[in-house]
């Protein structure tokens, strides 16, 4: 059993952002999990 890594991509929601997470999502492996945050909104940021 593989177990889950978590990768948390915090954004602004700019344009710079959009394509960083763009490329953290199609570089993640199968077992990653990616969580985008946003800095505007999200109380985690």
């Amino acid at each position: 059993m593989t177990k889950k890594r978590t990768i948390e991509v915090f954004s602004a929601g700019c344009p710079a952002c959009d394509e960083a997470v763009k490329l953290v999502q199609s570089l993640a492996c199968p077992s990653c999990d990616v969580q985008v945050l946003d800095m505007r909104a999200d109380k985690a940021a």
